[in-house]
């Protein structure tokens, strides 16, 4: 059985599956040798497809070289899917905090790579793992979502998106505003809440500093002589991959606001009404807290300390 090396590949990990997978087109582009195998049927969002092709290549990933076999699917997506057994082979682990792969201890992402995420192949184990053997072929349980990659729009969308492109934001202080009556913040006491800058590094403070420059100049917020003043932090912004949300902590505040007895819909109203629909979409707000206007009077107790 013939293998290769594989050194400098890109991989993915997906601690949902259970399959190790390699793309057709990066097959036919590093030249890889495939094989016939057993056939494996797996059941995706749209049907279900059988791989019935593998690669038996030699992985290396960070220290650790081992000889894997890896199913071929047809697809464009430029790296290797690793799955969770494949994970554990190679002895890595995931720390989400610190957006690290760690094997035997040592960070083992290149701190140089741009990750893409315009391609992605999801692999979702289902709840109930049903195996069984017809006509030869075995059945897992495996779903294979394949991305959806839109590279030109239609004209008939092209032309709506100008029409209403006053209403996308453009970047990140590009803000709209709610066409509501300002907020009220009403307080169950008059002792103003008052807290210290948080301590940051010195990275963390260009960022911090670099975004309270824009949120002046896009006029979001003024600066302020307030006797109140929460403290900022940065947290992780998953598209960004880094700390780069700007969040103001207002727990203290919050503490003496008084509540809305606002009433919430109930899950099972909304369901139903979704009944027959055949056509789905989402909306997500740009920075939707910038949204809503604030009254007058109430301006100077949301002000924040930086420094």
């Amino acid at each position: 059985m013939s293998h290769t090396l594989l050194d400098n590949v890109n991989v993915v990990i997906d601690t949902g599956s259970t399959l190790s997978l390699i793309s057709a087109d990066l097959v036919n582009k590093l030249n890889l040798p495939r094989q016939h195998t057993r056939p494996v049927r797996v059941n995706q969002a749209h049907g279900n497809i059988q791989l019935a092709q593998i690669c038996d290549v030699y992985l290396q990933i960070g220290q650790i070289n081992k000889r894997r076999m890896m199913y071929i699917i047809e697809n464009q997506l430029p790296y290797i899917i690793l799955g969770l057994t494949d994970c554990s082979l190679y002895k890595l682990v995931i720390d989400c905090d610190k957006n690290e792969i760690l094997q035997n201890g040592k960070n083992i992402i290149n701190q140089h790579t741009k990750i893409n995420n315009q391609m992605s192949l999801h692999i979702q184990e289902n709840t109930i793992n049903k195996v069984d053997n017809q006509d030869g072929i075995v059945n897992t349980s495996e779903e294979i979502f394949p991305p959806l990659i839109v590279k030109q729009l239609s004209p008939p969308i092209l032309s709506l998106l100008s029409k209403y492109s006053h209403v996308f934001s453009k970047n990140k202080y590009d803000v709209g505003k709610i066409r509501i009556e300002p907020a009220r913040i009403n307080l169950t006491s008059d002792l103003p809440v008052s807290q210290r800058a948080y301590r940051t590094s010195a990275t963390e403070e260009v960022e911090i500093n670099k975004q309270v420059k824009n949120l002046l100049a896009a006029g979001l917020i003024k600066e302020s002589n307030s006797c109140y003043s929460s403290p900022v932090t940065l947290a992780y912004k998953r598209d960004e991959m880094k700390k780069t949300r700007l969040c103001i902590d207002y727990r203290k505040l919050n503490a003496i606001c008084k509540t809305d007895a606002e009433p919430l819909p109930r899950i099972d109203a909304l369901l139903d009404k979704l009944t027959n629909a055949k056509i789905f979409s989402t909306s997500d707000l740009a920075s939707r807290y910038w949204h809503i206007p604030l009254h007058e009077k109430d301006k100077k107790k949301l002000a924040f300390v930086t420094n």
